[in-house]
C-alpha cells in the first residue's frame, strides 16, 4: 500500500511540473501572440486610450522614449481639407532589432478620434476603426520598419488632430525583457480656407532656421520690397495669427514669444503668396 501511494504521489508531481512548464512557456507566448496579432487597441500613448502604451500593459519596465517624425504624412504645409485621403507613414528604427511594432490613432483637442483610418496590406484596424497597427506578416526589418496606411479627413470644421503613435522594438526573447518603447506624434492643421499655398519658386525668400527658439531671419528680394508691399504674417496650426510685421528691409530679425510647436509663416508680396513652415522647440 505504502509503494502504492508513494507512486501516486509522484506522478502527481510530474504532472505538476508539466503543468507549470506548460504555464511558463504560455507567458512567451503570448508576448509573441500580441506581436503577430499587431497590438490591442489603446496603447498609443493616445488620450483616448488613457495615455498608455505597450510599456504598459505588456512590455519593458514602463520606459516610454518620446521621439519626433517617426509619423509622416503627404498632408499639406497649410493643412487636410475635408474629406480628402492621405497616406501617413510610420515608422520605427533601432540598429541591432529585428522584429517591430506600432499603433497609431488620429485625434482632435477633444480627446475625440476623428477621419477615418483605411489599412493597407501590411497594416489592420483595431477598435471599431480607432487605431491602425502591423500585421503579423509585417513585423520585421533590419534595423527599422515602416508602416504607410490612409487617412480620411473628418469634416469641415474639426480643428487640428494629433496623430499619437506608440511603437515597439522587441528583442524576440519571449518575454517582456529587452524590448523598448518609444512615442512619437504628429499636428496637422485643417486647411482653413485662407487660399494660399506653398510657393517654391520664390527662392528669394527664406526664413531660417526652420527650427528654433523662436528667433528667426526672414530673408527677401529686391523684387518683393520694390512696391512697398512685403508683409509677414503667422499662423499656428489651429488658424490664429499670432504675428503680423511689414516688411521693408530685405533681411528681418524676428522674435515669436510662442509656445513652442509648428507654425505657417504666410510672405505677402503684391500678387504672390509664399507659405514657409517654421517649428519653436
Amino acid at each position: 500500500m505504502k509503494k502504492i501511494f508513494t507512486t501516486i504521489t509522484a506522478f502527481a508531481a510530474i504532472i505538476s511540473f508539466c503543468v507549470v512548464l506548460v504555464s511558463w512557456n504560455g507567458i512567451g507566448n503570448e508576448h509573441e501572440n500580441l506581436m503577430n496579432d499587431g497590438a490591442p487597441q489603446k496603447v498609443a500613448g493616445d488620450p483616448y486610450g488613457g495615455n498608455k502604451t505597450c510599456a504598459t500593459t505588456c512590455h519593458s519596465d514602463g520606459t516610454v522614449t518620446p521621439q519626433t517624425d517617426w509619423i509622416t504624412s503627404d498632408i499639406p504645409v497649410n493643412g487636410y481639407v475635408a474629406g480628402t485621403t492621405y497616406n501617413i507613414t510610420a515608422t520605427v528604427t533601432l540598429a541591432n532589432y529585428a522584429m517591430f511594432g506600432f499603433e497609431v490613432s488620429p485625434q482632435n483637442a477633444g480627446d475625440t478620434v476623428v477621419g477615418t483610418l483605411i489599412a493597407s496590406a501590411e497594416t489592420q484596424l483595431k477598435g471599431t476603426g480607432r487605431y491602425v497597427t502591423q500585421l503579423g506578416t509585417s513585423n520585421t526589418g533590419a534595423g527599422s520598419r515602416s508602416w504607410t496606411f490612409q487617412w480620411t479627413a473628418p469634416a469641415t470644421g474639426l480643428g487640428p488632430v494629433t496623430f499619437y503613435g506608440a511603437f515597439l522594438a522587441a528583442d524576440e526573447s519571449g518575454d517582456d525583457t529587452g524590448d523598448l518603447v518609444y512615442t512619437s506624434t504628429m499636428q496637422v492643421s485643417e486647411n482653413l480656407g485662407i487660399g494660399i499655398a506653398p510657393v517654391s519658386s520664390e527662392a528669394d525668400i527664406n526664413i531660417y532656421p526652420s527650427v528654433s527658439d523662436g528667433q528667426f531671419t526672414l530673408q527677401v528680394g529686391n523684387a518683393q520690397l520694390a512696391n512697398n508691399d512685403c508683409n509677414l504674417e503667422i499662423y499656428n496650426m489651429a488658424g490664429a495669427k499670432v504675428y503680423q510685421s511689414k516688411i521693408s528691409v530685405l533681411k528681418s530679425n524676428i522674435i515669436l514669444p510662442v509656445e513652442a510647436g509648428m507654425y505657417l509663416a504666410w510672405i505677402k508680396t503684391g500678387n504672390t503668396d509664399t507659405l514657409r513652415k517654421i517649428i519653436i522647440k
